[in-house]
């Protein structure tokens, strides 16, 4: 299991999803698939939101996210980042 993970939520991956969902008031929830754990934990992680009073909504707005095979328009460093200081 991660370490980041705090012990009391180590062997409930719904009830730290939940509770990291509420801490943030909210918000976008990205579960990576690629583990079979997480998978299989979808449907209590739906339901524990649910209890929690979380809905769900459908992201329409292509402009919301980036294209998945499209370009990303990579923003120019602030000054500090490129070695130049006042």
């Amino acid at each position: 299991m991660n370490p980041w993970i705090p012990e009391e939520f180590r062997d409930d991956l719904p009830g730290y999803a939940v509770d990291r969902f509420l801490q943030a008031g909210g918000g976008i929830m990205l579960m990576h698939d690629i583990h079979q754990n997480t998978a299989d934990e979808l449907p209590a992680v739906i339901a524990g939101l649910r209890a929690a009073g979380a809905t769900f909504v459908e992201i329409s707005d292509p402009n919301l996210f980036p294209l998945l095979d499209g370009s990303i328009q990579v923003p120019e460093p602030p000054a500090c980042c490129n070695g130049i200081v006042d």
